[in-house]
């Protein structure tokens, strides 16, 4: 028989693979939307940026939920939202319905990571936490992998409406799964109902958490910037390449993801049995995509790009471990709040560079600039994010569980 964590991680799984697809998605489809609603970049960075606003307000409510009714309710409830969302999604007739959609899409899909933080913390020994973690960010590479050329494929073939609309009947099965399969934990002896406000002033009244926070909003940001809509634009803009080939491009991002995800959590936990090298490591070949890529954004062979495709994702995977970090400061009765609030910080950071991006590259335009000059300021501010996360993580203080001791406050 299969034993009860192992369904619940196939549940949660289910609906991440669907929550990622659509975070990722606008990126193979960015032009042909632009073309069809006839759509400038600001606007269409607004579109897709809306996605991230509601799933950054989603963080908070989502953390005192399952810390007060349990992460069965919480996380049907949130998938559910964003099946509806993606419905709608495919039958908008125009771009202010899509963006609606889309939001609502983002809301839902905003309760399901941490949804599965909080499942992993009562069902799991904390030394796996950060392995799990990473399982389950590979099954949302795998989202963003079918988000790429699969997604980009199937829009030729049957249509962009057809195929959301296949995404969201799909997503609503892999709901019903959650209420199914979604059981508490024997060791949950009882649900806090604790002081929201005396919750949330413990959290900040420890100095490395809040040291922290800053990391995911600059580095998430950077990255959902390029991974979630700009980088296919850019690669069709600046390298000519078609939908298809630039969707083969962006899927790497996906596979780096996918084999460093796993590679993070099982390095923290057995191999250093320490977040911050990890986090370090991460952050330092991320800093050296942005260099290549802003230094030669118009000179790099298919080869080269492919590398540095593949570098970001695996990169950013490893720097991803301050989610852990994030939880490994407080006792479990706190633990979903603590890391929807650095989830929020993650989402924020995804909603700030997608839109400011896109305003960058149209003043850019609006000056006469070529594509490239355009792209090429965007993404100067993607390099500056990521120099100044460095800098921040060099002071953060160690956090695996070996230490939480020292490190609760």
């Amino acid at each position: 028989m299969v034993h009860r964590k192992w369904l619940i991680f196939s549940s949660i799984g289910g609906v991440y693979f669907f929550s990622h697809l659509h975070r990722i998605a606008p990126a193979v489809i960015a032009s042909r939307l632009m073309e069809e609603f006839k759509a400038s970049a600001a606007i269409t960075g607004l579109m897709s940026s809306s996605y991230f606003y509601p799933y950054a307000i989603a963080q908070i409510p989502t953390g005192l939920l399952l810390d007060r009714i349990g992460v069965r309710k919480t996380v049907t409830l949130f998938s559910a939202l964003a099946a509806v969302g993606s419905f709608l999604f495919a039958l908008s007739p125009d771009v202010w319905l899509l963006t609606f959609s889309r939001a609502l899409v983002g809301f839902g899909a905003g309760g399901i990571f941490i949804s599965a933080l909080k499942a992993f913390a009562e069902w799991f020994d904390p030394r796996e936490f950060a392995t799990m973690m990473g399982f389950i960010i590979t099954v949302g590479s795998l989202g963003a992998i079918t988000a790429t050329s699969p997604l980009a494929f199937s829009s030729e073939v049957v249509g962009w409406r057809s195929s959301f609309l296949m995404i969201s009947i799909a997503m609503a099965l892999a709901t019903a799964l959650c209420w199914a399969w979604i059981r508490p934990s024997s060791k949950v002896v009882s649900i806090t109902k604790g002081s929201v406000k005396e919750d949330v002033k413990r959290l900040f009244s420890n100095k490395n958490y809040r040291v922290l926070l800053p990391i995911p909003f600059l580095t998430h940001g950077a990255f959902i910037g390029f991974q979630g809509l700009w980088g296919g634009p850019f690669l069709i803009d600046v390298y000519e390449m078609s939908t298809v080939e630039a969707g083969n491009l962006l899927l790497l991002i996906s596979l780096g993801v996918l084999i460093g995800a796993p590679s993070a959590g099982l390095i923290s936990d057995r191999v250093f049995k320490a977040r911050k090298p990890v986090l370090l490591i991460g952050l330092s070949f991320m800093m050296l995509f942005w260099i290549l890529i802003t230094l030669a954004p118009a000179s790099l062979s298919t080869l080269q790009l492919a590398i540095l495709m593949f570098t970001l994702g695996f990169s950013f995977s490893l720097a991803d471990i301050y989610m852990a970090m994030s939880k490994d400061m407080f006792p479990e009765s706190l633990t979903g709040i603590a890391t929807g609030i650095a989830n929020f910080s993650n989402f924020m950071g995804a909603t700030f560079f997608q839109l400011a991006m896109g305003v960058i590259i149209d003043l850019t335009l609006a000056n006469s600039a070529s594509s490239t000059s355009a792209y090429l300021n965007a993404f100067s501010m993607c390099l500056a994010s990521v120099v100044i996360s460095t800098c921040i993580a060099l002071t953060v203080k160690e956090t695996f569980p070996r230490k939480v001791s020292e490190m609760v406050t």
